[in-house]
């Protein structure tokens, strides 16, 4: 089976933005991943009962950042 994603830049609806998200959804999908096992290990294995709200960001922001060029993407 093939399987081909064409996207027509010429056409006058054409959006570089879902063109260079595309082409990082391996990147944006592994992020997705490293979010959720650093989620998992608060879970269970923080002792803490509270996480601040800031280190919640500010970890799930430089994961993101790690793998993902989010500015090319328009965010």
């Amino acid at each position: 089976m093939k399987i081909t994603y064409e996207f027509d830049t010429d056409s006058e609806n054409f959006d570089l933005m879902k063109l260079r998200t595309f082409q990082q959804s391996e990147e944006i999908a592994y992020a997705l991943s490293e979010v959720i096992k650093q989620a998992r290990k608060w879970d269970k294995s923080d002792p803490r009962t509270e996480i601040p709200a800031g280190e919640v960001y500010d970890t799930i922001t430089d994961i993101v950042a790690r793998y993902v060029d989010m500015e090319k993407i328009g965010y």
